[in-house]
Parts: structure tokens; C-alpha cells; sequence
């Protein structure tokens, strides 16, 4: 019976709180300084190639404004279990409201600022 419960419940919140498909919007490198198109309510989601262990890592450098809102933390997955692997980055901005943001992304190491430090920028509108 405590099983029956328990299977009940798990297939009935499995469909909840995930999003669709259409829910997410998925950019990355490649589709910086272009439009990124987004409706109320959706889900972006930036994925940016990095390696944490050189000291370096991906950080949102201009707050974002009205428009977009950080959902959680980045977060960082490895390419392999190897120590020191590369791997991705994952930041994710939920559209509150119509409007134009711009978010600039840096990558760098926080103790210091070189001309090597790479900055990547999204042009998001929200409709």
C-alpha cells in the first residue's frame, strides 16, 4: 500500500513545475551580439565553455535590470571526471517583463584584470 502511495505521488508531481520545451530558450557563444527572442515567463538558458580550474570563470558582469531575472546559480559541468577538466557553464534568466536587456558576461579570474579577459554579450528582448 506505502508503495502504491509513494508511486502515486511520484508520477503525479513528475508531470509539475517542469517547463516544456517551448518554456526554454537556449543560447550560447555563437549567438552573442545577435537578438535572443524571448515571451513572458520563459526560460533562458546561456551555456558558455570554460575551465575553473585555470582560475578562470564566467561571471555576469553588467546587473541585469527589470526585464530578466537570475534563476539559481551558475552552475558548472565537467566535460570528464579527470581532475581540471573543461566543461560548461550553465546561467539561466527567467523574462519577468516586456522590454530590452543587454547581459554581458566576462570571463576572467577575480584577483585580477589582463587584456585577455574575454567579455560576451546577449541582446535580449522580451515580448
Amino acid at each position: 500500500m506505502v508503495l502504491l502511495v509513494v508511486v502515486t505521488v511520484g508520477a503525479i508531481t513528475a508531470g509539475c513545475g517542469g517547463q516544456s520545451a517551448e518554456g526554454v530558450v537556449k543560447a550560447d557563444k555563437s549567438s552573442a551580439g545577435n537578438a535572443v527572442g524571448l515571451k513572458v515567463g520563459q526560460t533562458l538558458e546561456i551555456t558558455l565553455e570554460g575551465n575553473p580550474s585555470t582560475g578562470y570563470e564566467w561571471t555576469v558582469a553588467a546587473p541585469t535590470g527589470t526585464t530578466l531575472e537570475e534563476v539559481g546559480k551558475p552552475e558548472f559541468k565537467a566535460q570528464s571526471t579527470l581532475t581540471g577538466a573543461p566543461g560548461t557553464y550553465l546561467f539561466r534568466f527567467k523574462a519577468k517583463a516586456k522590454g530590452e536587456e543587454e547581459l554581458k558576461f566576462q570571463y576572467k579570474r577575480s584577483w585580477e584584470t589582463t587584456p585577455q579577459d574575454e567579455t560576451v554579450t546577449f541582446k535580449v528582448s522580451v515580448k
